[in-house]
């Protein structure tokens, strides 16, 4: 299957929640055996995955690119950012949604899926998906096969800007619009299903699929935990962790609330002497600074710093989707105390403490960083949570949904991802660390029956082969985990009927 992903351009290097969710995405199709390509609004280039994870440049072949100059098109983005200013987007954000106005868009996403016979337009954010529709629409007819389109929806956009007073009425249309437009739509969790519903989107179009999270590389990190601890000079403390982008609004507000409403509490009990906050992220909002705040700005090892933590700390009061930062969380098995509105989308099952007013936080605190709650069986669990979501089975959801008559279609894949009976890749934890000498191998034994008979083996006699139905079961779900070759035995596996 070859996939298009349609989205922003601030991809690389990947220091928000946004680029590391496309990033992990595509890179995940990668290694399931699935093709990917990712369109933005750079009109030179596109970029190809490769099957070592990166993102390859590839130019427009000549033709296409001089399409983009014609006087039609050429002028596109700058008249599309002038529509999106005047319909209420803010100014901050017209890069999420021009390109619904920007016809050299749709030249570029048709160029590419003529060139990398495209199967799936998928939209990252409602804005890329009026052109993911209509490039699947044309490329469908030009190619008389079919092709797909899908919004990936990391929020309910047009909820998320009116909670910050962006409260034109066109923003909703033009979101419905799209979401209409296309074939699919994967929402992160059951609330933003809802949203969408109350809009007039039939349930059966929105499929809940969470967003994932990279266990063993957060796991790995924890002999960096000694490293970042002195490096900000916090040996001997007990410390605070909060991360995200920090310009975006709820995350500002969430340092507002730590160093406005939560310190001055702390710092008039002696209990909290020995506590820091350790705020990650870009763009940090440096006129909250507080000498019990450190603030790292962007970070390149975030596994490392969030291992140096003692606590997380979540006081999110608006936005939505799934927070990727608590499924980071969950990751290290470490306290999590958040709002309610923090975790929202993120079913409860005992894993974070719930806090909403300072004083609230201030108790939730004192007990967590007793660390009479963070029991190896209690750590266990939370990262037991997030290994269920790792980003190849995440994304493993993704491609059964573009399946023709998809049966996962319209379900919430969330609560089944966390009903799973199995633990992929935690069974080993307590075992000592090895390198893999080739890559997860599958021998896969086809039948029995031999035209030879040697004397050291018993799989000449009463043959017998499975069957295709089964085969089909098993190679299923040997890429939902990770698995990159096959080595197809017997018997005489040449013998099987129907091979």
């Amino acid at each position: 299957m070859n996939i298009c992903i349609l989205t922003r351009p601030d991809l690389l290097p990947t220091n928000h929640g946004a680029a590391v969710k496309i990033v992990q995405t595509a890179r995940s199709i990668v290694s399931l055996g699935h093709s990917c390509v990712i369109v933005t609004e750079d009109r030179d280039h596109y970029f190809r995955v490769s099957k070592d994870g990166d993102l390859i440049p590839v130019q427009f072949p000549p033709r296409h690119r001089a399409i983009q100059e014609w006087p039609l098109f050429k002028g596109g983005q700058n008249w599309s950012s002038r529509v999106c200013k005047s319909l209420g987007y803010p100014e901050e954000e017209i890069f999420l949604y021009a390109s619904q106005f920007d016809i050299a868009w749709l030249v570029r996403v048709l160029s590419v899926g003529l060139q990398e016979t495209v199967d799936v337009f998928q939209a990252e954010f409602p804005g890329f998906g009026v052109v993911a529709g209509y490039a699947a629409r044309i490329l469908s007819y030009l190619q008389n096969r079919p092709v797909r389109s899908s919004i990936v929806q990391h929020n309910v956009e047009w909820e998320r800007l009116s909670n910050y007073g962006h409260q034109s009425a066109w923003i909703r249309r033009l979101e419905r619009l799209a979401i209409r437009w296309v074939d699919d739509v994967i929402a992160v969790s059951e609330a933003d299903k809802q949203l969408m519903m109350g809009m007039g989107i039939e349930k059966d179009k929105i499929t809940v699929v969470p967003h994932g999270v990279d266990v063993d590389v957060i796991r790995a990190a924890t002999k960096r935990r000694d490293k970042w601890r002195q490096e900000y000079n916090v040996r001997g403390k007990r410390v605070v962790f909060f991360h995200g982008t920090l310009h975006y609004a709820p995350n500002t507000d969430a340092v507002r609330f730590i160093a406005t409403d939560l310190l001055p509490l702390l710092v008039n009990e002696a209990r909290f002497d020995d506590v820091v906050f350790v705020i990650a992220g870009l763009n940090p909002p440096l006129y909250f600074s507080h000498p019990k705040i450190i603030f790292t700005d962007v970070v390149q090892d975030l596994a490392g710093h969030l291992q140096m933590a003692d606590v997380f700390i979540c006081p999110l009061f608006a936005g939505g989707g799934t927070r990727l930062k608590l499924l980071e969380y969950l990751a290290t098995g470490k306290s999590i105390i958040t709002t309610h509105k923090g975790a929202e989308g993120i079913p409860y099952h005992g894993q974070f403490q719930y806090a909403e007013t300072p004083q609230e936080f201030v108790d939730a605190l004192a007990y967590e960083l007793t660390g009479l709650s963070d029991t190896p069986e209690v750590q266990l669990q939370r990262m037991m949570f997030a290994q269920r979501l790792s980003w190849n089975t995440v994304t493993n959801e993704y491609l059964k949904l573009y399946q023709p008559q998809s049966p996962i279609r319209g379900t919430d894949r969330f609560s089944d991802l966390l009903n799973r009976d199995e633990i992929l890749g935690l069974e080993t934890m307590h075992l000592s660390k090895y390198n893999p000498a080739k890559p997860k191998t599958l021998l896969f034994l086809i039948n029995r029956g031999c035209n030879l008979k040697c004397v050291f083996c018993d799989l000449w006699d009463n043959p017998e082969s499975i069957g295709l139905k089964d085969v089909e079961a098993i190679l299923d779900d040997a890429v939902a985990i990770g698995t990159k070759i096959v080595v197809l035995t017997g018997g005489e596996p040449l013998m099987h009927p129907e091979l």
